[in-house]
């Protein structure tokens, strides 16, 4: 693309200027930045698609949380419950497949070490933790200390993506819901219910 000019300095004739303002690998660009823009668009209505039944569900008939609407990324998180600030329950669409319900430790800025301790608290029942999940939910597990980072997880995943046909997807969603159920319920609430607050006191 260009502008046409026409200059014209002092008494000369006037002359015509071409000015270049873009060129097809510019063009191109653009054209490649409009696909993934409208193909990342796609993706986030479906994962909005995927989760708004989830969180619905999880609220209306279980109280699970007080979420009510699904964004557009791959996961959707819940926190885990009155004075249990710090860890959060979260199911997600992992990256290179996978889908995956964890129990995710981070107090924030300055809290590492809480984080730490947090976690080796509930490793030290990693046996009963797996045991206890194993009739309910057919996955492999992740227990993440990440001590290079200020987080920690503990996951249970198994194989699936977004864009699976909606027959697996719906089946996908009820072992997240089954999950979430268990690790707030059964499995990580009653053992955080009891961890957090020692914790606590001994910080103070």
């Amino acid at each position: 693309g260009v502008v046409v000019e026409v200059l014209k300095i002092d008494n000369s004739r006037p002359a015509v200027n071409f000015d270049l303002v873009a060129t097809p690998n510019e063009w191109r660009k653009e054209s490649a930045r409009n696909a993934r823009d409208g193909v990342a668009s796609k993706k986030g209505d479906r994962y909005r698609a995927f989760f708004q039944p989830l969180i619905d569900e999880v609220r209306e008939e279980h109280q699970f949380s007080g979420v009510k609407q699904a964004g557009t990324k791959s996961f959707c998180s819940f926190l885990a419950g009155p004075g249990l600030g710090g860890v959060k329950y979260k199911v997600s669409f992992a990256q290179g497949g996978g889908v995956r319900i964890e129990a995710y430790i981070d107090r924030g800025e300055g809290k590492k070490e809480w984080n730490k301790r947090l976690f080796d608290q509930l490793e030290k029942h990693k046996e009963a933790i797996e045991s206890e999940l194993c009739d309910s939910l057919s996955c492999s597990w992740e227990w993440e200390r990440l001590d290079d980072k200020r987080a920690c997880r503990i996951s249970a995943i198994r194989p699936g993506t977004i864009d699976a046909d909606d027959e697996t997807l719906a089946e996908i969603r009820r072992w997240m819901i089954t999950g979430l159920l268990a690790f707030k319920k059964d499995v990580f609430g009653p053992r955080l219910a009891k961890l957090v607050p020692k914790m606590d006191e001994l910080a103070e």
